[in-house]
């Protein structure tokens, strides 16, 4: 589809007829080939070319064995130059890495002893502290058993105090049970009051008694009202030193118990310090213990700084070895490369020698290519324009033969880079195919490990428990006023529902968001 028609015309053309024609100027081109070698076997001049094409050879051989010499000679002498040039950097280079080495030996020596005296000083030092650990350890020892003594006391103070606390519970107990039967029995005191009213005033003489349904007079039913109002009297004044007296058993019960605290907090202070105490202890008996370590740390530190001098004439030693091996090995090489170099120099010069002047078979060649020019000077000109008539003929040949040729290869690439166009474009499908399948795969396991999936799913497992855990501590930061509820999901303005971690409070004002809380507030629930 891409074929040159102005040219060649080849649009039109099948493949099968590229083909032929490819054949046909093929046995042009062999034909016209054929006749010009004809031709050519009678032409007059040919002897002449044959001679300058042999004399062109003989010289061309020459000019390059001469220019190859030259070449030569001129790379063997800047070999030797540069030979020499660079075994004298070189041994600049091996002076001053000798220097380089000794100065280093010198420090690495210098190091050695100032890590000897480092190592000794900080032994030194850690042999004072386990001194003074040996002279501190029973003091600190006593006053860990001490401050666990004084712990077990306030213990023992408050269980008594937890005791007292709870007799007098049982005190209030006992009272309010009390208080509660015997202001039960008011009502029916009441009952039996408005009873004996209504009847006496109904019929003055015929009340009834509340108990055993007998008549009564007046005056019987009034002596028992007035028994009752006695008796209600007497318990309201009863109810009145119960109650009293079970505030004063709740107040010390209280009391008591706010009294155990107290004792309890200090016996935790006591175990607290003695924990410590006995940390410090422990630091102390074990730095004692490393006394062997310190010991032999000094000894170590001992044979580093005296071997440090042994060690500095060693590596000088080396350095000055290895110094002496490369500057033998850079005098054999320089030796062995410049001597090369003269042996590719001497064949060099003799070469030039050889190829300077003209041989005598090239002297020979130039006599008889003079002669036969001379002999066939009048007769060429007619061979020559046929010559440069088959030749155009052969070269149009040519010209149509290798359009073909390229328009066949033209095909040829054309249906191969289709070819390779389908398959990669199968195989693209199939990437794509795969890549489908990794997004999803990936949105998937974006949606499950965001916050709304997986971890939603393990938070909501125990938001419960934490929160529990959470207002343990908080219930104390706050002395009660503040509570927290953690939460993995709540209600927008629009009715939908986000999977997002909120924190919510209760106040003594309400529930609100963290975000709304006090500075003091926010530090506590933090």
């Amino acid at each position: 589809e891409q074929a040159d028609e102005a040219d060649h015309g080849f649009a039109a053309m099948s493949d099968d007829q590229v083909v032929q024609n490819a054949a046909d100027a093929a046995d042009e081109v062999d034909r016209y080939t054929l006749q010009l070698a004809e031709l050519n076997a009678a032409d007059p001049a040919r002897q002449t070319r044959e001679l300058r094409q042999e004399l062109e050879l003989v010289r061309q051989d020459r000019i390059g064995r001469l220019n190859a010499a030259t070449q030569k000679k001129e790379r063997s002498e800047l070999a030797i130059g540069q030979t020499k040039q660079r075994a004298a950097a070189q041994r600049q280079q091996a002076a001053a890495r000798l220097e380089t080495d000794l100065a280093s030996a010198s420090q690495r020596a210098s190091n050695q002893k100032a890590n000897a005296r480092d190592e000794r000083r900080i032994a030194g030092e850690r042999l004072l502290a386990i001194v003074a650990a040996e002279r501190d350890l029973p003091g600190v020892q006593s006053q860990v058993a001490a401050k666990r003594e004084s712990a077990e006391g306030f213990r023992r103070e408050a269980a008594a105090h937890q005791t007292a606390a709870a007799e007098h519970f049982g005190t209030y107990t006992s009272l309010k049970a009390e208080h509660a039967s015997l202001k039960d029995q008011i009502p029916d005191a009441e009952a039996r009051i408005g009873l004996l009213s209504r009847t006496t005033a109904d019929h003055s003489d015929d009340a009834e008694c509340f108990t055993c349904g007998q008549h009564l007079a007046a005056a019987d039913a009034a002596a028992l009202i007035a028994a009752q109002q006695a008796q209600i009297a007497s318990w309201v004044s009863d109810l009145d030193s119960l109650r009293s007296r079970a505030i004063e058993a709740r107040e010390a019960s209280d009391a008591s118990n706010s009294l155990a605290e107290q004792v309890h907090a200090q016996a935790r202070a006591e175990d607290a310090a003695a924990e410590r105490l006995a940390t410090e202890a422990a630091k102390l008996a074990a730095l004692i213990g490393s006394r062997p370590q310190v010991d032999k740390q000094n000894a170590d530190a001992e044979a580093l700084f005296k071997r440090s001098s042994t060690d500095e004439e060693d590596w000088r030693k080396q350095a000055g070895d290895a110094h002496h091996a490369t500057v033998r090995d850079i005098d054999e090489h320089e030796a062995a490369t410049v001597a090369a170099a003269e042996a590719d120099l001497e064949q060099a010069v003799a070469e030039i020698a050889d190829t300077a002047q003209p041989s005598a078979k090239e002297a020979t060649l130039a006599a008889d290519l003079a002669a036969a020019e001379e002999a066939v000077a009048a007769e060429a000109a007619g061979f020559e324009q046929q010559r440069i008539d088959l030749e155009g003929k052969r070269d149009g040949a040519k010209d149509r033969a290798a359009a073909l040729a390229a328009e066949q290869n033209r095909r040829k690439q054309a249906a191969n880079a289709r070819a390779e166009q389908e398959e990669r474009l199968k195989v693209l499908r199939q990437q794509k195919e795969a890549a489908e399948h990794t997004r999803t795969v990936h949105q998937t396991l974006n949606k499950a490990f965001s916050p709304a999936g997986i971890p939603s799913m393990i938070l909501n497992n125990v938001v419960d428990e934490l929160n529990e855990a959470m207002n343990v501590s908080l219930n104390r930061l706050s002395r009660g006023e503040l509570r927290v509820e953690l939460r993995t999901s709540r209600e927008t303005s629009k009715g939908a529902t986000d999977n997002k971690v909120s924190v919510y409070v209760e106040t003594p004002t309400g529930i609100r968001p963290y975000e709304t809380l006090s500075g003091g507030q926010k530090f506590r629930v933090d």
